[in-house]
C-alpha cells in the first residue's frame, strides 16, 4: 500500500515519530514536509505570524503543489495529513481527480476547535477526508459540524522506538534525576501546583519552555527546592529525563480541555511512575493505584507524592505494571496508526 504522508516533520516530534512508524508497517511511504527551511527577515516573520494568528498560515514550504506533484507521480492510496493546517481544499479536490480511490486520511493530536491550532483552509477542506482521527473526544462533534465526513476518537499513543525503559549510569541519571519531575510547557496552575510541592519540601525539576507574557508571572512562583528550565526536552533526552524521576508528573492543558495527552502513555511506557490529573480517560488506560496514581486537588497530589516517595517498591510495582499495559492494550504508534489504516481502507 502507498502512503503520501504530509506533515511537520521535525525531528523529535510526534509526527515525524509517527512516520517512522508507518515504515516499520512496511508501508510504501513518501512525504512532503509543511515546514519551511527558508530564513525570513524580521518584518516577514512578523507578517506570516500574523497571518497564522488571523486563521490564513502561509504555506511557506510550497506543500500544496508538492503534494499534486508527487500524487501524479507516486500515484498514493492513502493521502495521510497529519497537522496539516496549510492544506487547502482545491489541493484535496485535486487529489480526488488524479486518483479517483485515494483515501484521504486527517489526524491531529491537537483540540482542533481551538483557534490557534486550526485555520481557514482546514475547515474548508474537511468535507474532502475521508476520515478523520483525533485524540480529543470531546472534539468529534465539533469536527463533523465542519463538515468531516467520518470522525473517529483515538486514544494517544507512544513511540515504541523512544519512549522506553532504557539503562541509566549513575553520571547520565544524576543530570537530570528528581524525585518529582514534570515536561512540559509554563502554565499558571502547573506553576501554582508545582511551586506547593517545593514549598512543602520536596525537590522539583521543571523542563518547558514559557512564554513571553508569562515570564512575569513565573517569578511569583520560585522557590529554592524548584529547578525550571525554560526549554523543552525532547527525543533522547526526553526518555533519559522520564527514566531519571521517581515520579513523573502529567498535567493536562486546560485551553486544549485535554482529558488525556501524549505524556499519558509516553511515562507509562518509560517504565516510569506516573502521577497525573484524575480524567475518565485517564482512569480507562489505567488502572488507578495498580498501574497509574491520580490526582484532583492539591493535597491528594501532596499527599501521593509524600506516600510514594516514602514507598519505593510500591512505586515500582506501579510503574511496571504501567508500562506492561501499555504494552498489553496496544498504545503504541505501530498498532494504533495500523488500527487507523485498518478501519478506513477495509
Amino acid at each position: 500500500m502507498k502512503v503520501l504522508f504530509i506533515g511537520p516533520l521535525l525531528l523529535g516530534s510526534t509526527t515525524i515519530q509517527r512516520y517512522s512508524s508507518m515504515k516499520k508497517l512496511k508501508l510504501y511511504l513518501n512525504s512532503v514536509n509543511t515546514i519551511s527551511t527558508k530564513k525570513l527577515n524580521f518584518f516577514c516573520s512578523l507578517y506570516y505570524n500574523i497571518l497564522e494568528k488571523l486563521g490564513f498560515p502561509k504555506d511557506l514550504s510550497n506543500a500544496n503543489k508538492n503534494i499534486i506533484k508527487k500524487i501524479k507521480k507516486f500515484r498514493p492510496d492513502i493521502l495521510w495529513l497529519d497537522k496539516s493546517i496549510t492544506i487547502t481544499a482545491n489541493t484535496l479536490s485535486s487529489a480526488k481527480e488524479i486518483c479517483r480511490k485515494i483515501k484521504i486520511i486527517g489526524y491531529s493530536p491537537d483540540y482542533m476547535s481551538r483557534f490557534v491550532n486550526t485555520s481557514h483552509f482546514f475547515n474548508k477542506s474537511l468535507k474532502y477526508y475521508d476520515a478523520f482521527f483525533t485524540t480529543k473526544s470531546y472534539g468529534v462533534k465539533e469536527i463533523k459540524k465542519n463538515g468531516a465526513k467520518k470522525v473517529f476518537f483515538v486514544n494517544n499513543s507512544f513511540d515504541s522506538y523512544t519512549h522506553k525503559k532504557i539503562y541509566l549510569t549513575n553520571k547520565q541519571k544524576s543530570e537530570f534525576y528528581s524525585p518529582v519531575g514534570f515536561i512540559g510547557t509554563w502554565e499558571q496552575k502547573r506553576a501554582e501546583y508545582i511551586y506547593e510541592i517545593a514549598a512543602s519540601g520536596f525537590k522539583v525539576k521543571w523542563w518547558g519552555s514559557v512564554s513571553n507574557r508569562h515570564l512575569l508571572l513565573e517569578k511569583f512562583y520560585s522557590h529554592p527546592n524548584l529547578m525550571k528550565y525554560n526549554f523543552p526536552l525532547i527525543d533522547k533526552k526526553y526518555t533519559r529525563a522520564l527514566n531519571s524521576f521517581d515520579i513523573a508528573l502529567c498535567f493536562l492543558r486546560k485551553n486544549n480541555k485535554d482529558l488525556q495527552t501524549t505524556r499519558s502513555v509516553e511515562i507509562p511506557a518509560c517504565g516510569s511512575f506516573m502521577l497525573a490529573e484524575r480524567t475518565e480517560e485517564h482512569q480507562k488506560l489505567f488502572q488507578e493505584g495498580k498501574e497509574a496514581e491520580f490526582f484532583s486537588s492539591k493535597s491528594e497530589l501532596l499527599g501521593k507524592i509524600k506516600y510514594y516517595l516514602k514507598n519505593p517498591k510500591e512505586r515500582i510495582r506501579i510503574a511496571e505494571a504501567g508500562k506492561k499495559r501499555c504494552e498489553i492494550s496496544g498504545y503504541s504508534n505501530d498498532k494504533v496508526i495500523y488500527k487507523m489504516i485498518k478501519l478506513v481502507t477495509r
